[in-house]
């Protein structure tokens, strides 16, 4: 009897660290909250991008402003981050990061070209966008986010908008969104390896 204990213990200690493998492959999957709009922008460098440019990579994308004096540095430097942590060489799937203007009548692609070399951004595979207000807005609301101006008494403003990163798959379907809080960036980069490293 203490025999056949001795072999069920045994079997059983062999089962449990293969249950677990195939519990940690067979992950859950990834929600879809549909695709995004077709657009064309400017990056950085006076270059068109577009929805379809941007096809058959997993992309990162944020909304900011150059003017921004507050969480905007933040969320680039986290974007930042982000892109150290994700090198695109070792990738059959490439990876694209792209940061969109909310305030295209002040971010020409000379000032977003200042701002990206400001905070040491890589722009062989991050874009700064901006374009006509009317095209950011559809973009916007076509990533479900929010943008909206605060003017002041002297006719200034400033821009209030979603702080969140957006992740999109190869086909360009809204995969995720993630805050901008420090817990939530290591999700973004295990769910962007996890969706580049997906054949």
């Amino acid at each position: 009897m203490k025999h056949l204990v001795g072999v069920l213990f045994f079997a059983l200690a062999l089962m449990i660290p293969g249950a677990m493998l195939y519990s940690r492959n067979r992950q859950a999957p990834m929600p879809d909250y549909g695709t995004t709009p077709d657009f064309s922008l400017t990056n950085q460098d006076g270059e068109t991008v577009t929805r379809t440019s941007l096809e058959g990579a997993v992309t990162v994308v944020n909304f900011i402003f150059t003017r921004c004096p507050s969480v905007c540095p933040t969320l680039t430097r986290q974007m930042a981050s982000v892109q150290q942590q994700l090198p695109d060489t070792v990738r059959t799937t490439p990876i694209e990061f792209v940061s969109i203007s909310v305030d295209p009548q002040n971010d020409t692609p000379a000032v977003l070209g200042d701002f990206a070399r400001k905070f040491g951004a890589d722009t062989a595979n991050w874009d700064f966008l901006t374009g006509e207000q009317s095209a950011i807005d559809e973009v916007v609301a076509g990533y479900k986010q929010t943008a909206r101006r605060i003017y002041d008494k002297d006719g200034d403003y400033d821009v209030v908008h979603g702080q969140n990163f957006t992740l999109l798959d190869r086909q360009g379907h809204i995969r995720g969104f993630y805050s901008s809080a420090p817990e939530d960036l290591p999700v973004l980069v295990r769910d962007t390896r996890r969706l580049a490293d997906t054949r």
